[in-house]
């Protein structure tokens, strides 16, 4: 059986490769022809995604808002601001972060050996999160490890594109009562609504009111994004494993499964912890790239934009906070500042979808496939 195992590996993956094609090949997005390469010169519209393709994807954070402070803390990973010793916070507080931070990853440490240091491999956004506590000089991979060993995880409900966050349950201990607490994340417009209470610095909780979490959401974020950062908030809930345990029984499925409305109450009741704002700069050659599938040539200056007429409209697509993909698109010259603030340049999702109507996808037994189908927008 050993030997028989590397001699039947390669057939092992020529078919797991073909069963892959012939997916791509169904959904019609494998592209293998030459004619394509012709077809390709007809084109009018290119849409491209942000993160990792015109991105490096190498986040790091650059900014910061924790708790109930007034202002935005700034991180630079070569000077840092050794936030776990000189911001003017309680201890106790700065030790919620990281632990929210560490709870909520999946991200794992490795030895790197050309450099003889411990690198954090995983999500782009999760690494970044995990560099800023490294930066800060905390141990994180003893961090994981007393983690794994003293913090059970129940389960973790994955990111939704709907909700735009995801939950993370872990038992912790708590003057000798075990209890449950989880930690969310995801975009501050889908997480902040659910926060009802914060900290101050002196580890008072106190409420987080409307007025708090609209100055949160269009001041605080609204800087961090239209400097072209990407938005992560963070909160969490406690409470006893008796709690949990009745939620779970109320709300389980009938597969024994936790239902949406689980995560619904869940996710209510909210502390708020902080956002962050990762910056993940733009991959070197894109801008040439842009500006020669545009106007033909990487040679384009200011003026020349006005007179040039676009070759290919290249279309960015994002979940990112609208603010960053206008400030992304600005700078890879996919658009100039004056066409962001022009109705219709830069919509969201929700405006997208409204524009186009419903999107349905419904079987044709004549052809044994599925077609799409969309009602009548506005």
């Amino acid at each position: 059986m050993i030997v028989a195992i590397p001699e039947g590996l390669p057939l092992a993956v020529s078919i797991a490769m073909a069963l892959s094609i012939s997916r791509l090949k169904d959904d019609q997005i494998l592209i293998k022809n030459l004619e394509s390469i012709q077809s390709a010169a007809m084109l009018h519209d290119l849409c491209i995604g942000k993160t990792g393709t015109m991105t490096k994807g190498q986040m790091r954070v650059d900014a910061y808002h924790l708790f109930s402070e007034q202002t935005i803390h700034s991180h630079d990973e070569k000077d840092p601001d050794n936030f776990a010793n000189e911001l003017p916070m309680q201890q106790e507080l700065k030790e919620l972060i990281k632990d929210c931070i560490i709870s909520n990853t999946d991200v794992r440490i490795e030895h790197d050996d050309k450099t003889y240091k411990y690198v954090p491999c995983g999500q782009a956004l999760e690494v970044g999160m995990i560099n800023f506590l490294l930066d800060n000089d905390y141990d994180v991979p003893q961090e994981i490890i007393y983690r794994n060993v003293a913090s059970k995880k129940l389960t973790q409900i994955p990111f939704d594109q709907d909700l735009k966050r995801m939950s993370t349950i872990r038992t912790f201990q708590d003057n000798q009562y075990q209890s449950v607490r989880i930690v969310v994340k995801g975009a501050p417009e889908y997480v902040i609504p659910h926060c009802v209470e914060t900290y101050d610095n002196q580890m008072n909780m106190i409420s987080f009111s409307n007025d708090m979490a609209e100055q949160i959401l269009t001041d605080k974020v609204f800087q961090m994004a239209g400097g072209q950062l990407k938005v992560l908030t963070y909160a969490f809930k406690d409470m006893t494993m008796e709690t949990y345990d009745q939620l779970l029984k109320q709300f389980e499925d009938q597969n024994g499964e936790e239902s949406n409305a689980f995560r619904e109450e869940i996710e209510q009741g909210l502390t708020y912890i902080g956002t962050f704002g990762l910056d993940d700069p733009l991959r070197d050659e894109i801008i040439d790239n842009v500006n020669l599938i545009r106007f033909g040539t990487t040679q384009v200056g200011e003026f020349d934009r006005e007179e040039k007429s676009s070759q290919v409209n290249v279309r960015m697509i994002s979940g990112d906070h609208i603010e960053t993909c206008k400030s992304v698109a600005v700078q890879s010259g996919i658009i100039t500042e004056e066409e962001s603030n022009e109705p219709g340049v830069v919509i969201t999702g929700d405006e997208f979808r409204e524009e186009i109507g419903e999107v349905h996808k419904i079987w044709d037994e004549q052809n044994n496939d599925y077609r799409i189908e969309f009602t009548e927008g506005r």
